[in-house]
């Protein structure tokens, strides 16, 4: 035991990086503890436990969201579909035209103008030259019902190489969204009424939380509506354009994918160093306590206690 102390007293650089180590680790430790602490509060106190609870006495045999749609009368069945909504199909295509050269920027012209021509317009275009040719990819948004009449229309401006269609029913999905912004509709009202009649502090607070995720998922259903809507009325085909030559090799991000790999290792390295000192700090007490523990065992066993 002596000799320990008298280690520690002679190697003061060592006593101060044990003691830094042990501070570390027992502080990771708490802070382990503490955030599973808080975790587990948080859960317990949730906004969604407390407005389940405060619902409770309006829900019982039937759920918040069942009574929202009795109200609002959304329940739909399959043959409702197509007579209420109508077939909903997203159709988009891709082709690729080799020109002659020096006809790049003719026929990057005509296929703006026959766009424009069928109320379409340019989503994304970029454009640029190589070894004395130019290359070049122009994405266009155009009316759904006049999709094939464009494409037959580009296809006269060069040598089409290749041509891809894609078509995707959207009709299940949007039926199903606006049932859901139906009930949800539903369910902001009877907060609301719900609201207006509370004189509890909790339970205005609980009603408020509970509404405020209710209008972020309305919100959330209507861009999607609004996003299958727009691509179902146009369609978006991108045509690529070569012109005639050398096809150009697109240079590998080597550099890039270097950097990202470094990255990782190095944020793996960190956190395995800090697991590595939150253990040691955890460990070392221990190990001390267990020492000490054997110096007086060993002294006892020699009959010098």
């Amino acid at each position: 035991m002596n000799n320990f102390v008298n280690f520690l007293k002679k190697n003061k650089i060592v006593l101060i990086l044990l003691i830094i180590v042990m501070i570390i680790g027992i502080g990771g430790v708490s802070y382990l503890f503490l955030a599973t602490k808080i975790i587990r509060t948080e859960k317990a106190m949730s906004p969604q436990n407390q407005i389940n609870e405060f619902l409770s006495p309006y829900s019982q045999d039937t759920t918040f969201e069942d009574e929202a749609a009795r109200e609002s009368g959304t329940y739909f069945g399959e043959s409702d579909t197509n007579a209420q909504f109508g077939i909903k199909i997203i159709k988009n295509g891709s082709t690729s035209l080799r020109v002659e050269k020096g006809k790049f920027f003719e026929v990057w012209n005509n296929i703006i103008f026959t766009a424009k021509g069928l109320n379409g317009f340019v989503s994304n275009s970029n454009y640029y030259k190589q070894d004395e040719h130019y290359y070049g990819t122009v994405s266009i948004m155009i009316p759904s019902k006049d999709f094939d009449t464009f494409a037959e229309q580009i296809s006269k401006l060069g040598k089409t190489e290749n041509m891809r269609v894609s078509t995707k029913d959207v009709t299940g999905e949007y039926v199903d969204l606006s049932s859901r912004i139906k009930v949800l509709e539903s369910q902001k009202n009877l907060l609301l009424s719900w609201l207006s009649k509370s004189n509890d502090i909790k339970d205005m607070i609980a009603l408020r939380n509970e509404l405020e995720k209710v209008e972020s998922e309305i919100e959330q259903i209507k861009g999607r509506m609004n996003y299958i809507t727009f691509h179902t009325d146009f369609s978006e085909i991108t045509i690529s354009i070569t012109e005639n030559g050398k096809i150009p090799v697109e240079k590998p991000e080597i550099l890039l994918r270097l950097i990202a790999a470094w990255k990782i290792a190095l944020n793996a390295l960190v956190s395995s160093l800090v697991g590595f000192i939150i253990f040691v700090g955890w460990v070392i007490p221990w190990a001390i306590i267990i020492y000490i523990i054997y110096l007086i065992y060993k002294k006892r066993k020699g009959g010098t206690v």
